[in-house]
């Protein structure tokens, strides 16, 4: 049995070509060097997804997306762009899509908790 600490492994690994070619390509709109966190998920209302889902290159355009907004809401102004914020007020961001929920989630059953059931004391 190999003790905790111990050296182990393949010391002569092979990376097959079979095993290169199934690798994804880095992403292009990504520059090289550039650190990427860890992936964030979200759910969206159903005709929202539909219509991302319809995208060739999804993962580029919600990257795009998420950056532009997270750069303009979240991240410090830049001196230009602090006079124009100003007087608008608030930073309150306007919903280009309605986010409400639809008849169509209204009407989805919710899930039922597993487990035993609690006891009820009389």
């Amino acid at each position: 049995m190999k003790r905790k600490g111990s050296i182990g492994g393949n010391p002569n690994p092979v990376q097959t070509p079979e095993f290169l070619a199934k690798q994804f390509p880095p992403a292009p709109d990504i520059p090289p060097g550039v650190k990427l966190g860890e992936p964030i998920c979200v759910a969206v209302p159903l005709p929202i997804d539909a219509e991302i889902r319809r995208l060739k290159n999804r993962s580029i355009w919600l990257r795009r997306i998420i950056t532009e907004a997270a750069r303009r809401d979240l991240m410090s102004p830049s001196p230009e762009e602090s006079g124009a914020i100003a007087h608008q007020g608030t930073s309150t961001p306007s919903p280009a899509v309605d986010v409400s929920p639809s008849a169509e989630m209204a009407e989805q059953p919710t899930k039922r908790k597993r487990g035993r059931p609690r006891k009820v004391e009389p």
